[in-house]
Order: C-alpha cells, then structure tokens, then sequence
C-alpha cells in the first residue's frame, strides 16, 4: 500500500486495471498456479485501489452522475472488476460457494453504485 499511497488516485487505477486485464487476456489455463497468484494479487490490489479512491474525496455518497469527474466515471466499475476475479479465482482452500458470494456482493455494490447516480 506504502507504493499505492505514493501515486495519484488515476496512475493507481491504470496500474490495478493493467493488471487487470493482464489477467483477462492470459492464455493459459485458469488453475495455474501463476494464474491464479495474480488473480488473488489483483483482487488485493483493487480493494487498496477502492480504498484509496474513497480516501481521496473523489466519490461520496451523496454524489449524482453530474458531481462525479470524467475520470472518476471510469473507476466505478472497480467493484464489477472485483466481483469477475473472484468468479476467475480456483482456490481449493476457499469454498467456491464463498467465492460465489463475493462476486455477487461485488456486482451488486457495483449495480447499487449505478443506480444510485441515476
């Protein structure tokens, strides 16, 4: 996080949605090991982005789709990309049924998000 806490709130999302779709276009297979480290890095990297973002004032609650920056727009899918990792993470430690309802958390934070701004 010390490295997160050092760029701006835009270099900090470029860099978590490289990652990102880093992991989207591999072509290996989804359980190997490589693979699968990168997904729970990535997951851990956008909540500390998702953290970050709030922290830095760029999105309240109270805020309307006219009260949110340009750029700020394209960093609300953020909980949708959460939510599609956890769905692409093979963990036999993890019950796929917990994974499951991570993912369904995620996307439905996301579609709360958009509704919301509405």
């Amino acid at each position: 996080m010390a490295d997160a806490q050092r760029m701006t709130v835009r270099q900090h999302f470029q860099r978590t949605m490289d990652q990102y779709q880093q992991i989207v276009d591999a072509t290996c297979g989804s359980i190997d090991l490589d693979h699968q480290a990168k997904i729970k890095d990535c997951i851990k990297n956008m909540h500390e982005f998702w953290e970050h973002l709030q922290a830095s004032g760029a999105l309240s609650a109270n805020d309307s789709l006219e009260d949110i920056s340009t750029s700020t727009i394209s960093m609300l899918i953020t909980p949708y990309t959460i939510g599609d990792l956890h769905l692409r993470l093979v963990d036999k430690d993890i019950d796929r049924e917990k994974l499951l309802t991570f993912a369904e958390k995620f996307f439905e934070s996301f579609l709360r998000i958009i509704v919301d701004l509405e």
